[in-house]
């Protein structure tokens, strides 16, 4: 399943929000990079982000919420955590 199932408005609209996103973060994490490793490092950098897409693209087609997956799993449900602690006291 690719993202090209993906009506393209909509596609072209998420694509534009992610790029910036992700520029944004990438430009408060990152180091600068020597200028003799700059053609190396962006050549990486794209290949990774077109993967991300991809990721996103797949994420998006079995039409799920990125951002409640997201919360789920930093936050998850308290009958799991009831649950989890329960099978752990049970050991």
């Amino acid at each position: 399943m690719t993202v090209e199932l993906c009506p393209p408005s909509a596609w072209n609209r998420v694509r534009h929000r992610v790029e910036y996103a992700f520029v944004r973060y990438f430009l408060t994490v990152s180091t600068p990079v020597p200028e003799a490793h700059q053609e190396a490092a962006k050549a990486q950098g794209k290949a990774r982000f077109e993967q991300f897409i991809e990721q996103l693209g797949r994420h998006l087609l079995r039409g799920r919420s990125l951002v409640k997956d997201v919360v789920q799993e930093i936050q998850p449900d308290a009958a799991k955590l009831a649950q989890a602690a329960l099978q752990e006291d049970g050991s």
